[in-house]
């Protein structure tokens, strides 16, 4: 049997057909699993910034359908006969969430362009926050102009503004009716029907995707920020039922931050700002005190040093402190005994941080033995410094290097 092409697919006759029955035209064994080919399919194949629908044929899994030509090529784990009927059936709420960022997308773009000089370059359909439509002369898209752009397209929305398909048999039949649709150009290797995605009076565009059939559907856009970038500008947006999803979200988050701070959320800017603040100046505090303790540290140390330490090495371990703690310590001995091989270690975050020092050639000798013990790995020139896992061991490496011999600390 005849295989539809690419354009004229149920999915692109109908966008909102959740399955149809159909025929198994081929199946071929891949590195991944198998390549199904169908009569026809409700599932869309990735294409025109749009990614691909998830289904099932039959109760088989569909996890990417792509387009070879004019081919939709869905691709499984297991095998489907030739011949055979299978019922395809779409993840519905994957599909209409696409449907309604792609549509948006279209609308978003007809307005930046057409009302206020904003080409789009490309877009790209991501997840929650991460879908944007990158635009030309965009240095001027400041809040004021996006709040113009969102206030324009959900008055679209409001009107119920139809939005047609059509189909054509080529580019010279399309251009007689729609001189000027909009086109990023066709896919290399394009042969066949050309679709045409009208929003009533506002835009025209070339598109293989699924799309609504009333913007009426999109429900809400909401625009989110802009990252600038010389003449572009990636425009960040979400549309429909992704509305509600992230209103959920902040208002949940919103919430347990009126809980905790026990102020009402008109004052949490205000309130974080200056908690921020009172933290940093904190963390400089804990700084300075820490490198206080790390120099008396260091004082008790040297007073302390035995010759056994000399002829061996000095280890210290300590919870905490971090690695700048233990290079003043380092330093300390560097300057008054270059000649002794120390052995410092600290545990953060559930990870053993340590750095050894003194001649090359011991440091050289010992550094890899201790990154072995704490099961990690380091290194660095003048003396060795890494991390590792093996926490319990951070505070035996002195019997683990020198077993049988007394204790130097």
């Amino acid at each position: 049997m005849s295989t539809v092409p690419v354009g004229e697919l149920a999915c692109q006759k109908d966008s909102f057909a959740r399955e149809i029955t159909t025929t198994v035209n081929k199946c071929e064994k891949t590195k991944a699993g198998f390549d199904v080919v169908l009569c026809d399919t409700v599932l869309f194949p990735e294409g025109g910034g749009q990614p691909s629908d998830i289904g099932t044929l039959n109760d088989v899994p569909v996890s990417f359908v792509r387009r070879e030509g004019v081919t939709a090529v869905h691709q499984t784990k297991q095998p489907l006969e030739v011949g055979t009927e299978v019922k395809v059936a779409v993840d519905w709420k994957r599909r209409f969430d696409n449907m309604q960022q792609h549509s948006g997308q279209h609308l978003i773009t007809a307005v930046a362009d057409t009302e206020f000089g904003y080409p789009t370059i490309g877009w790209h359909l991501g997840d929650l926050t991460s879908t944007y439509i990158e635009l030309g002369n965009a240095k001027s898209l400041n809040p004021e102009k996006m709040a113009q752009i969102e206030a324009r397209v959900n008055a679209l929305i409001q009107l119920g503004t139809p939005v047609n398909t059509r189909t054509f048999a080529g580019p010279d039949e399309l251009k007689k009716e729609f001189p000027d649709a909009r086109s990023r150009g066709l896919p290399t290797g394009w042969e066949g029907a050309l679709r045409v995605i009208e929003i009533q009076g506002v835009d025209i565009n070339m598109c293989c995707g699924t799309h609504i059939t009333n913007l009426s559907q999109l429900q809400a856009v909401k625009l989110l920020n802009v990252e600038l970038k010389g003449e572009k500008g990636k425009l960040f947006f979400v549309v429909g039922d992704r509305v509600l999803q992230l209103f959920q979200i902040m208002h949940q988050n919103t919430q347990n931050l009126t809980r905790t701070l026990s102020i009402g959320y008109v004052q949490h800017p205000e309130t974080v700002a200056n908690l921020k603040t009172n933290y940093t100046k904190l963390q400089k505090s804990h700084k300075s005190i820490l490198l206080e303790l790390a120099q008396t540290t260091a004082s008790s140390l040297l007073a302390g040093l035995t010759q056994q330490q000399k002829d061996t090495a000095v280890f210290y371990h300590r919870d905490g402190g971090g690695m700048e703690f233990l290079n003043v310590i380092l330093a300390a001995f560097g300057e008054k005994y270059p000649e002794v091989v120390v052995v410092l270690t600290c545990v953060e975050s559930g990870t053993v941080q340590f750095v050894v020092g003194g001649p090359a050639d011991k440091v050289k000798e010992i550094g890899p033995k201790i990154a072995e013990a704490v099961g990690g790995r380091g290194g660095g020139k003048g003396k060795y410094q890494g991390k590792g896992t093996n926490v319990k061991n951070a505070t035996k490496l002195e019997a683990l290097l020198f077993p049988g011999s007394p204790p130097t600390g």
